[in-house]
């Protein structure tokens, strides 16, 4: 017989203990007391909560292709610690012939007595799962209201952690924030951040060890970092937790009034950037370089012998020589990009037959997948009709006198857990299904939105402040990495979207 070991823990932490190999180890003791070929060892290092696991996919397929006659766990909750997943993986299983051996307790048998053993302990399982990370959060929250910090990521500039555990706080670092509330002040009194560089450089401000900017170790301060301190509340006393949804109080830096103006002054900064500029980029903020991520700015060098002069788009982190971040030199030529993107625009966007094309076509991918969304609708489906077919069973059962009244409340709790757990996934399935079924009675919709677009267009030559407006209704995004671009724009028609998106060689316009 030819079996797979499957095991699983939550955490890296607890990967690398001696978790897994424990669980492997037994699972191959009781495969070889079996005399079985173990094929493959499979393990995850993900929450047993869900079912998108590399490990556990590869264990599915095997399953069906039937190359396998059985899986071996260490324990039920290993598969799954949610009961209708856990019941949706055993009938995979049994409907493909392959037997589910549990080490703790031998195989699982297809019985009415094997699947309420079945069901009882992935209840359990899955009730574990779910006081943990409630108490879990609980504990998190009220940390973060008292003060303490949670997790182990690095403190903002200018900030240190004291304490361990329950007692870790975060205090003010002095060395670095003497340098915060200069770079505050200066802001206010009208230093740019480009000034504010060359100080701290200057001046020796120790740099940031931030994990966000490993690169910048070295290197000198750049005026992204400057610009990230200065919006950062928590200099101001309050730091934002956004997975917990919690303001919490820290030690402030400066006071409200200087936050608020040295961010008022960078906004009006910004502002007067734009204002300023000796040509208008209508690409500005929406292409990012394809290498390290940061965004491409317009530049003009110096004016060629000819005399004319030529306008470019380049990534902003090699803007400075004496701060090369990234690799990709290279000088787009301004006119050429903006005509090949504003001309990909025209055809593929504001064009009703080509975007028609691709709308069908988007459809049609709809469609070939919502044979397997169906498939899982009908096996969630049986799977709520069979728990509320135990439960009708287990009170008649109760009613016939065979159950006491303890046993029975006991049972139906965990029956009424796994239909609860699988109305949430027949739930999420028909979401999809509807969703996909929205996407095709909308299709008028999106068509309407380019059609607005085009209609917002200047009659006549289109100028470049149309093209950014045009940009900016459509969500434009164009990613270039060397002779490459990709180009994407998001169409919203009545709460739908829809985007249209492609991979373009620039060689024949750069």
């Amino acid at each position: 017989m030819r079996a797979i070991i499957y095991a699983r823990v939550s955490t890296e932490e607890q990967g690398e203990n001696f978790s897994i190999p424990s669980q492997i180890a037994a699972a191959r003791r009781y495969a070889s007391d079996r005399g079985w070929q173990v094929v493959a060892e499979l393990s995850d290092m993900i929450p047993g909560g869900t079912l998108d696991r590399p490990a556990l996919r590869k264990v599915r397929d095997l399953i069906a292709v039937r190359a396998i006659d059985a899986v071996i766990v260490y324990h039920l909750d290993r598969l799954s610690r949610d009961v209708a997943q856990m019941l949706l993986l055993r009938d995979e299983m049994y409907s493909a012939g392959v037997a589910l051996h549990v080490v703790t307790r031998r195989q699982s048998a297809d019985t009415a007595e094997g699947r309420l053993f079945d069901t009882i302990e992935g209840a359990f399982a899955e009730f574990e799962r779910l006081k943990i990370a409630e108490r879990s959060k609980r504990g998190k929250r009220q940390k973060l209201e008292s003060g303490s910090v949670v997790g182990h990521h690095q403190p903002p500039y200018g900030y240190r952690y004291e304490g361990v555990k329950r007692e870790r706080r975060m205090v003010v670092y002095e060395p670095e924030a003497v340098w915060v509330r200069r770079m505050f002040a200066w802001l206010v009194d009208g230093v740019s951040t480009r000034t504010i560089v060359a100080r701290l450089d200057a001046g020796g401000a120790p740099l940031p060890d931030n994990a966000r900017v490993p690169r910048r170790a070295g290197m000198g301060w750049a005026r992204q970092t400057i610009t990230r301190i200065i919006r950062n509340p928590a200099y101001r006393g309050e730091a934002w937790s956004e997975t917990y949804q919690i303001g919490v109080s820290v030690p402030a830096i400066v006071d409200e009034d200087i936050w608020r103006r040295a961010n008022e002054r960078l906004e009006r900064n910004r502002l007067e950037a734009l204002r300023n500029a000796k040509r208008f980029y209508p690409l500005r903020t929406r292409i990012r370089c394809g290498v390290c991520g940061a965004a491409m700015a317009g530049c003009s060098p110096r004016p060629r012998k000819d005399g004319r002069k030529y306008y470019y788009y380049r990534c902003s982190s090699t803007s400075e020589p004496r701060n090369p971040l990234c690799t990709q030199k290279r000088f787009y030529n301004a006119e050429r990009l903006e005509t090949a993107v504003w001309q990909w625009v025209v055809e593929h966007v504001l064009d009703e037959a080509r975007l028609t094309e691709a709308i069908e076509q988007a459809n049609a991918r709809d469609a070939e997948s919502r044979g397997e969304r169906e498939r899982e609708h009908t096996a969630w489906k049986r799977q709520v009709a069979e728990a509320e077919s135990r439960i009708e069973r287990l009170i008649n059962a109760y009613t016939a006198g065979v159950l006491d009244l303890d046993t029975f409340a006991a049972t139906k709790r965990q029956y009424d857990m796994q239909k609860e757990s699988a109305e949430r996934e027949l739930a999420r399935v028909e979401a999809m299904l509807q969703s996909a079924d929205q996407r095709r009675l909308d299709r008028d919709a999106l068509i309407d939105c380019a059609r607005r677009v085009k209609s917002s267009l200047a009659p006549g030559l289109v100028t470049s402040e149309d093209q950014a407006r045009a940009y900016e209704a459509l969500g434009l995004a164009v990613i270039i990495t060397g002779d490459e671009a990709y180009v994407s724009v998001t169409l919203t028609g009545d709460a739908q979207t829809f985007r249209v998106d492609e991979t373009r060689s620039l060689l024949a316009c750069l």
